[in-house]
């Protein structure tokens, strides 16, 4: 679901106003925590005043993190700007600095605020929120770019007051203030502030929109800031429909979800989605994929994705490679799984691996880790000053049986397991010297495996990107 959308605009700022959003739109309640993102310019500017003066009656904590990027000659400057304004309204302070790490093509201003926004979530600690000063202005651009896109629902909502952001909350409190509102506050209050010569440049889309568009948008139709943050509620309320419903076709086509599975995300039954119309498939595949996070495929590239494994496959297995993430067909299951670029090569390499330390193979963005557990696993005894290996599957590999049942070839293993045809050669083994101790979290030798009061280790595997800071 998105966050909550702000109320109605007024033209006019006051404390009163402010503390009614705090109250009824952010949620934000008395000793709560506030972090303000101070950019040193009026409207962050406004924003922090503000809310030291409510402080006297409504006892939040308060406190301002600028982020100085290093992009112009003036930065330093800014943050030493920022630093004496805080000082001044005695609000705790800090500047984070950060590179901006961008290559040729890229958009400066997207990659800019990705780094800032990385940065303050960072920042956040627990039940915190941070507040930035995107006003109704701000948010009639948003909407308008997102228009100009070809955005649907989710984009043409613009941006929420409030919404999940890191350990605490995003609040933007002056979605529902013009910035001429706050001008004039700022003027009323003799404010000094800093002025980013980059937004003058309207070679960038958002000041192209604010520097020519909007001034003659503004001049025909005096109320569009009004009306484009009125569309954006709408269209808010429009989102959360189609996420109610896509919630609640996942759930009927829901297998299940993977436990300690690095390679796959999350499962769905294919013949049940193949029986939803082809908007509500595409509407339940976008709501899935947001769930978990990944970059949402263009309109074109998800229905090429559905044609192909849900209409044309007949073999039943196929995959579908999108920005960020992948979509995976065997049988009636459908596989969403983080996009790796995995290195042809890395069949050929082999780990050392000592298990009482994780062990990170970067090329496949995977951790093993081994958990001490009484009678489970690989016998810690057999284990003792004997050297494990991982290595790839490259044919021919053979998984010993219990007993003097002899040998039997991994391929049979995985089918009996039922194991994906694409999950396979995914799956790190194990070894100690030329036997096969371990396949992945799948399969274990028996011959290795402790008494029932015997301690052993049992070893899984994690996507390393996600669960990383867990284990330091």
């Amino acid at each position: 679901m998105r966050g909550t959308q702000p109320p109605t605009i007024s033209k006019s700022f006051s404390l009163s106003i402010l503390e009614n959003t705090l109250h009824k739109t952010t949620g934000i309640k008395p000793d709560d925590a506030l972090c303000v993102a101070f950019s040193g310019g009026m409207d962050s500017h406004v924003l922090l005043h503000a809310l030291k003066q409510l402080a006297v009656d409504f006892p939040f904590r308060l406190r301002a993190v600028h982020v100085e990027h290093g992009l112009h000659e003036e930065s330093l400057k800014w943050a030493d700007h920022c630093a004496s304004v805080c000082g001044e309204l005695d609000v705790p302070f800090t500047t984070r600095h950060v590179d901006v790490d961008y290559k040729r093509g890229d958009s400066l201003e997207a990659i800019a605020r990705q780094a800032r926004y990385a940065v303050l979530r960072d920042e956040m600690s627990q039940g915190e929120f941070c507040l930035t000063a995107q006003h109704a202005d701000d948010q009639a651009e948003t909407v308008l770019l997102q228009l100009l896109r070809g955005a649907g629902m989710h984009g043409l909502a613009g941006m929420p007051a409030v919404t999940e952001f890191g350990r605490g909350s995003l609040a933007r409190p002056f979605l529902n203030v013009t910035r001429e509102a706050l001008a004039v506050y700022a003027h009323e209050h003799e404010f000094t502030w800093v002025e980013d010569p980059s937004n003058r440049d309207s070679r960038f889309d958002r000041n192209y929109l604010r520097n020519e568009v909007m001034p003659l948008l503004g001049k025909r139709w005096p109320g569009v800031a009004t009306a484009l943050s009125r569309s954006a509620r709408h269209a808010a309320t429009a989102a959360d429909m189609l996420e109610v419903q896509g919630e609640s076709d996942l759930t009927a086509c829901q297998m299940h979800t993977s436990s300690g599975d690095a390679l796959t995300i999350a499962y769905l039954n294919a013949s049940l989605l193949r029986r939803l119309p082809t908007q509500r498939q595409a509407n339940a595949l976008r709501c899935w994929i947001r769930q978990h996070d990944m970059k949402l495929p263009s309109h074109a590239r998800l229905h090429a994705a559905m044609t192909d494994l849900l209409v044309r496959n007949k073999s039943g297995q196929g995959m579908a490679k999108l920005p960020g993430v992948s979509l995976r067909l065997d049988g009636d299951a459908l596989f969403l799984c983080a996009a790796i670029d995995h290195v042809t090569q890395s069949a050929l390499v082999e780990y050392a691996w000592d298990p009482a330390c994780l062990l990170e193979i970067p090329e496949r963005d995977l951790l093993l880790k081994s958990t001490p557990a009484m009678g489970q696993g690989c016998a810690i005894k057999q284990l003792t000053g004997r050297q494990l290996t991982v290595r790839w599957r490259s044919g021919g590999e053979q998984c010993r049986m219990a007993g003097d049942f002899g040998r039997k070839p991994l391929r049979k293993v995985f089918q009996d397991l039922g194991i994906p045809q694409w999950r396979r050669d995914e799956a790190p083994l194990i070894y100690i010297g030329d036997e096969l101790v371990a396949v992945s979290h799948y399969w274990q030798n028996p011959h290795f495996s402790p008494a029932f009061n015997e301690r052993g280790l049992v070893f899984s595997v994690h996507d390393s990107s996600a669960l990383q800071s867990s284990f330091d």
